[in-house]
């Protein structure tokens, strides 16, 4: 992938976590991506039990998107697990593409749970890069990728605060007040976040259903609607976990947004509650 160039940072960037035993399959994906004008990181490969640089986690703390290319291979990295666990302890936007059917072991299963995930294994390419650029993930850093404004604010450590003057020059003043000012509005905003939410917002974020229990339920409402045998062509492509509000923008329930689909592209989607387990139907695409 040498001829891939890893951004500088300076822009919005996915960073690409990966074994270096799918190099191929990682390559044909960061074509397209570069293709379509995204920048990320990506390191040439890092054999497992190597030293975990500092320069990746820097690399990986100013990500705006991981994208996690998720194989047996990847599973066996110590480096890999790494990445994922300081993605997600750190609540970087995580999007996780699965290669191949991975015998995954519990602490990983466990943080790939719940982040969204695609099986580019069960796909043909035109339907992977179809569904891969309409994730809710991706739209997001384009959008913001289109609107950088030329004096950037990004909140990562391995970012700074540019601030220009006409001369060209960086103005530290500026640089201090700004970096201040958007401190002081986190405060603020989570000042108002405890004084404001009302009470039964918490209620309604509790989690009592898991990954697996939401896509159990979602099944079983799909066979109740489609009958047991044609429910049995249906595999399970993808599973996210979201926030979905209610009757303002302060009253909000987890939801795992699931969808089925067979060997023909037929796709069935169902919003799961993880809070009540009460499961409803989305959307049905017959091809």
């Amino acid at each position: 992938m040498n001829h891939l160039k890893s951004c500088d940072g300076s822009q919005p960037y996915i960073f690409i976590s990966y074994a270096h035993a799918n190099e191929q399959a990682v390559h044909e994906v960061l074509e397209s991506l570069n293709q379509r004008g995204f920048h990320f990181w990506y390191d040439e490969g890092i054999e497992a039990g190597s030293e975990w640089p500092e320069s990746i986690a820097r690399r990986l703390s100013g990500a705006d998107l991981v994208l996690a290319f998720v194989s047996n291979a990847y599973v066996r990295s110590d480096n890999c697990r790494k990445e994922i666990h300081f993605a997600i302890s750190k609540g970087i936007p995580t999007v996780s593409i699965f290669l191949e059917e991975t015998e995954m072991t519990p602490g990983i299963e466990m943080q790939l749970g719940n982040i969204f995930a695609l099986m580019k294994y069960r796909m043909d390419d035109a339907m992977f890069y179809d569904k891969l650029y309409h994730t809710p993930q991706l739209e997001e850093l384009s959008a913001r990728s289109a609107a950088e404004p030329q004096a950037t604010v990004r909140t990562a450590t391995s970012a700074a605060v540019t601030v220009k003057s006409r001369s060209g020059k960086q103005k530290p003043v500026l640089r201090r007040i700004i970096s201040t000012a958007a401190v002081l509005a986190l405060i603020a905003a989570a000042v108002c976040a405890v004084l404001f939410v009302p009470s039964n917002l918490s209620a309604s974020r509790r989690m009592t259903v898991s990954r697996e229990q939401a896509v159990e339920i979602a099944r079983g409402l799909l066979a109740e609607q489609i009958g047991e045998e044609e429910a049995k062509d249906f595999y399970t492509d993808f599973v996210n976990r979201r926030l979905q509000y209610r009757e303002n923008i302060l009253v909000a329930d987890y939801v795992y947004s699931i969808e089925f689909q067979n060997s023909l592209g037929n796709e069935i989607k169902y919003l799961v509650n993880a809070s009540t387990g009460q499961a409803v139907l989305r959307k049905i695409d017959y091809r």
